[in-house]
């Protein structure tokens, strides 16, 4: 715990930003079921985009964080912190009780089998159970302070391994089944733990395959039936033993299709970027998935080299058998066969640890291992964690022998310090990304995620500049990194280079994987690279005469992916611009079908509707917005400025009750006091009104709208016309071009004050500003009238209807 403290001041870095800052499901406004129906990253399931990891328990956690901090990091980390240290506590007990069962099964197996199994292969290492404590204490002391943990520690996302580790060694009996589903919810490793339960109850406790394996050594295939149903039976109770490896299997087989059910049949769709071996053809793919065995177990055991991504150009292909690093692979396939051979068929207590310890490194790493499905990884650190443990154990097994040798303990404690040491400075490495990602600049260069991703963090900043060089230099490192081409197309458009920022997406885009005759184009593109569409078509939209060649991108990445819900979403705007409403609406509607977060695609219809003057269905889809979101600030607004314009009593009230929900979200929305002003205004509580549109005021001393109001509602009020000549000379101090407010002034001087030569001014003003303006050239016509100037008034007023015949008021 100590170990991890400093990590309690490291911020969100890498995928804690996607994970936490910018997903939904970790605030406290989102229902809680939203977590069962999205993804890690808040995604729905059902969406394309999905990632599939499928770990609600954990974002559960992550929203008790924010409870208790909000988006302050440091109770995200001091939860990891803890979560550690009681799995390295567990990871001591559960080895100490391992040791003990293996023990004590070796006796009760071998307690009456014949003289000459208990005679010949009998060899008990009777220092295993005197230092079992040891031996637990070096595995769970090796394991709580290996470095190769720091990115699962003191990276927020790696709690899904921290739980799941905790379950991983929480299971016991018929609570195993409960612990799983646990543990399925906060990692998909979790299942795992039922193969390892296997190899446990078969192997470790009951040892039922070397008890087979010498039988017919022994005894020969003639005698095998009758030792089995004469003394297996009672010692190993094979029936009791076959319901268990069945319950263990069923359940497996049952999460599994529970989990494909949840991913509606289909997986994610990783870039040859994420894992450049999966695209690969024999021999390739497979030399190098077997080359990345070695290289995980190499980071157990010199964990020195440490990166926060392994994806790119970190790891070069292994494209030929005579390549030097096959050594490593074929190295490491035999000590592993070695090791596996021993622990199953091996018939010491030390053998029944080493078959525990490797069934965890095994089933724990064999989802990461490629075998079952491609990852979207090369290798990552903290799938490490929980095969650790069994790392960790076979270590102390092998070690225990030699502890009682004074240089061996101080080799050891050299060992544990400079693990503790590497520890803490790579938690403070992981404080922010630029310095996690600058440390893996020490590792390699040949990653262009890296150069990109602290062109990100300087980005983050604003210092376009500086992340330009960065992103540059990623498509140096990897000319066909599409992201790196849009990264740098982004930062241009920043420094408004947007000749050279147009040129880079055309470049990211000629990298898209071309059609291949006889194979679906759309299962070949990634959905975050069919964004370069949307940012490409975004800026060149900036020009009207090209919004047709938008437009025709958009449809370009509809026919790649017919269910790219961003492209059906903008082309409506597009379309909507070039004025086709209709086609506009059935853009929008097809995108209503592809994604559960509605909120925006019904806004966009109620803007529509609303330019098309059918306020009836705006304030429709306005509703049906907010009912998806009740946050939407737009929706809420929009639709109370039409309810207030309606001026029907019930619908004012429905009017106010959604900008005070706006107020609540965002107390000084200036608009929203702005409306809440008109409908007290309309309510006939003029006092509140005009309250509100001070409250304006007081932020924009300029706003026009609640200027003339405030004037206006003086101007109507008994005692209150000084308020209302100060109100009106405060507006024209700062818009002297305000015809309604020459108008308003001119109308009180003239019909309130009886100042027949202001009102003069004022009418002067209008006709000056707006010539046009009927109502300014009548009432000064009328001033003339109030003067008794009857010739010039009656000349004035045939002037102003010959241009306005059909005005009666004239």
């Amino acid at each position: 715990f100590i170990l991890y403290l400093n990590s309690c001041s490291c911020g969100f870095v890498f995928d804690d930003v996607s994970a936490i800052l910018k997903n939904k499901d970790v605030l406290t406004n989102t229902s809680i079921s939203n977590l069962f129906r999205n993804d890690f990253w808040g995604t729905p399931m059902s969406e394309e985009q999905s990632h599939k990891s499928y770990r609600p328990l954990t974002v559960l956690t992550f929203r008790v964080n924010y409870i208790i901090s909000g988006f302050n990091p440091w109770s995200y980390h001091l939860f990891n912190a803890m979560l550690h240290s009681i799995v390295s506590y567990l990871v001591f007990k559960m080895n100490n009780r391992i040791l003990e069962m293996c023990c004590e099964g070796g006796e009760r197996i071998h307690k009456n089998q014949p003289r000459n199994i208990k005679t010949e292969e009998r060899k008990w290492n009777s220092n295993v159970i005197e230092n079992r404590v040891l031996i637990s204490f070096v595995s769970g002391l090796l394991f709580a302070v290996h470095p190769v943990h720091t990115e699962a520690v003191s990276g927020v996302v790696g709690r899904a391994e921290l739980l799941s580790a905790f379950v991983f060694y929480s299971c016991h009996f018929i609570m195993s089944f409960i612990f799983t589903i646990f543990g399925s919810l906060s990692k998909e490793q979790s299942v795992t733990v039922l193969a390892v339960l296997i190899i446990l109850d078969v192997v470790v406790i009951n040892k039922v395959v070397p008890i087979l394996y010498f039988v017919i050594k022994l005894h020969g295939l003639d005698d095998f039936c009758l030792i089995l149903m004469t003394s297996s039976r009672k010692q190993i109770k094979f029936k009791s033993l076959c319901l268990r490896i069945i319950a263990c299997i069923v359940m497996g087989m049952s999460l599994i299709y529970v989990r494909i059910l949840i991913m509606h049949g289909s997986i994610p769709h990783f870039t040859a970027f994420d894992n450049p071996a999966s695209v690969e053809s024999f021999p390739a793919r497979h030399l190098t998935y077997n080359y990345l065995l070695p290289l995980n177990a190499f980071l157990l055991l010199n964990p020195s080299n440490l990166l926060c991504d392994w994806t790119m150009g970190t790891v070069p292909i292994v494209s030929s058998i005579f390549d030097v690093r096959n050594m490593a692979t074929l190295v490491f396939w035999m000590i592993f066969l070695a090791i596996g051979c021993y622990s199953i068929l091996g018939h010491s207590d030390r053998s029944r640890v080493s078959a525990f310890a490797m069934s965890i490194m095994t089933f724990a790493f064999l989802p990461a291992a490629n075998i079952v499905l491609p990852v979207g990884f090369v290798v990552a650190e903290r799938v490490l964690y929980i095969p650790s443990i069994g790392f960790s154990l076979l270590v102390s097994i092998g070690l225990h022998r030699l502890l009682h040798k004074r240089l061996v303990w101080f080799l050891f404690a050299i060992l544990i310090a400079s693990h503790c040491g590497k520890t803490v400075y790579r938690n403070y490495q992981w404080r922010n990304e630029r310095e996690i990602f600058r440390s893996g600049l020490k590792v390699t260069t040949q990653n262009a995620k890296i150069w990109n991703n602290i062109g990100h963090s300087y980005e983050g900043e604003k210092d376009w500049k500086t992340a330009m060089l960065y992103f540059k230099q990623a498509t140096t490192v990897q000319p066909n990194d599409i992201g790196a081409h849009m990264n740098l197309a982004r930062v241009l458009e920043e420094l408004n280079q947007t000749t050279a920022a147009e040129s880079s997406y055309r470049a990211a885009k000629s990298f898209l994987p071309k059609p291949v005759k006889g194979k679906p184009y759309t299962a070949r593109i990634a959905p975050n690279h069919l964004q370069l569409f949307v940012r490409l078509a975004q800026l060149i939209k900036n020009d009207e005469s090209r919004l047709f060649e938008a437009e025709q991108l958009y449809r370009e990445a509809i026919l790649m992916r017919p269910s790219f819900y961003d492209a059906h979403l903008n082309r409506g705007d597009i379309l909507l611009r070039m004025n086709k409403p209709k086609s506009a609406i059935a853009s929008y509607e097809r995108a209503l079908n592809l994604t559960e977060n509605k909120a925006d695609v019904y806004f966009n219809l109620g803007v529509i509707y609303d330019q098309m003057n059918e306020k009836g269905k705006a304030l429709e889809a306005y509703t049906y917005s907010i009912q998806s979101d009740p946050l939407h600030v737009k929706a809420l607004y929009n639709s109370a400025v039409i309810l207030q314009a309606t001026r029907d009593e019930n619908l004012l009230h429905r009017a106010k009750s959604r900008i005070e929900r706006i107020l609540k979200i965002d107390s000084n929305h200036l608009l929203a006091k702005t409306v809440m002003g008109s409908i007290y205004m309309d309510l006939g509580d003029n006092f509140k009104a005009i309250s509100w549109w001070k409250d304006v005021l007081q932020v924009i001393l300029v706003f026009t709208f609640s200027l003339f109001n405030i004037a206006l509602l003086y101007s109507k009020m008994d005692n209150s016309m000084e308020d209302c000549i100060e109100a009106t000379h405060e507006l024209l101090s700062h818009h002297p071009h305000h015809v309604k407010g020459w108008l308003l002034y001119g109308d009180v001087m003239l019909n309130k004050k009886g100042n027949i030569t202001e009102a003069q001014r004022a009418y002067r003003n209008v006709i000056e500003v707006d010539p046009d303006n009927i109502q300014g050239q009548h009432n000064y016509c009328v001033t003339l009238v109030q003067e008794k100037k009857l010739v010039e008034a009656e000349s004035c007023l045939r002037e102003v209807l010959v241009q306005y015949p059909h005005e009666s008021f004239v």
